[in-house]
């Protein structure tokens, strides 16, 4: 995924909660108020361009534990609308800063920068949803969630293991490497990069017991 984006947060702000006293109460969850700025710094306009971030790089590394709502994320555009979002949780889980914000700008001109409000409070957001990254137009490698079958058992661009629509995450299938010896298996097609920019790139892998 070409990210050719450029983010800053421009400020944070925590506003915490008087802190229970009573023995065994919980102390409320303070909200967390940061203000992201993305910048496009390629050459061409974007549109539904997706944005992934980590949590931690949003609202720091030394969060106090718990301190975080992962059903509370809020973005905002600069109009004040609540955007669409999801959060891909990322092992080990618990630990919220590790997980990925993901949202869709609908549109940026180059050189043109945008400011998001990102929000974490005890209210649950109903802005919440799926969004597939894997099969975004964006996205520079075909066929990553292996839907499209190729010849016998394997995935369409793909060379060395089997298509499985049995087992799957995000896509529709996943590829399966079977046996105890080195597996291996490749994009045969080309990716095109440019120097310079920068890009994101995730996958997901599980072992069979």
């Amino acid at each position: 995924m070409k990210t050719d984006l450029w983010m800053r947060v421009l400020s944070v702000a925590l506003l915490s909660g008087a802190l229970a006293t009573r023995a065994g109460a919980q102390a409320p969850l303070p909200d967390y108020d940061v203000v992201v700025e993305v910048e496009n710094t390629g050459t061409e306009k974007k549109s539904a361009w997706p944005v992934v971030v980590t949590v931690y790089k949003i609202f720091g590394r030394n969060l106090p534990a718990g301190s975080l709502n992962p059903e509370g994320y809020h973005i905002y555009d600069a109009q004040g609308r609540e955007l669409e979002h999801a959060v891909e949780r990322i092992p080990p889980y618990g630990q919220e800063g590790n997980d990925e914000l993901v949202w869709l700008i609908p549109e940026i001109a180059p050189k043109q920068r945008l400011t998001f409000r990102i929000t974490n409070t005890a209210a649950k957001s109903a802005r919440r949803g799926a969004i597939d990254l894997v099969n975004n137009p964006h996205n520079l490698i075909p066929n990553g969630g292996f839907e499209k079958p190729g010849a016998g058992n394997a995935a369409a661009g793909w060379e060395g293991g089997d298509r499985d629509p049995n087992v799957r995450r995000s896509g529709g299938c996943s590829l399966r490497l079977r046996g105890t010896k080195h597996q291996e298996a490749r994009l045969s097609a080309r990716i095109p990069l440019r120097r310079g920019a920068p890009y994101y790139f995730g996958a997901w892998g599980k072992t069979h017991e």
